[in-house]
């Protein structure tokens, strides 16, 4: 899933979402599930696989809140486009 956030109407950041890694050690350690619940579960991740502010575009603490809104955004698009509720994201 892709986004583009904008400051009155003009792009300031370029966001993409996608599948999770399928094996990451220290995510799975910190979920603490098994390698059963991974690939049950895996479904439920999301990946921020690409966050980008503008290079020219110069507004303290920009990243953090469009993050902030991209997570809420995702967290309510998700389950529409792939059928399944979105539990973590990783970025």
């Amino acid at each position: 899933m892709k986004y583009l956030a904008l400051m009155q109407e003009s792009p300031v950041a370029a966001l993409s979402f996608s599948g999770p890694a399928l094996k990451i050690g220290a995510r799975d350690r910190f979920i603490g599930w098994s390698q059963d619940q991974r690939k049950r579960y895996l479904p439920h991740l999301a990946n921020n696989s690409r966050f980008l502010i503008l290079p020219w575009v110069r507004v303290p603490q920009l990243a953090s809140q469009v993050l902030s809104l991209a997570v809420d955004q995702v967290r309510r698009d998700w389950p529409h486009q792939f059928g399944t509720p979105l539990w973590l994201l990783e970025t």
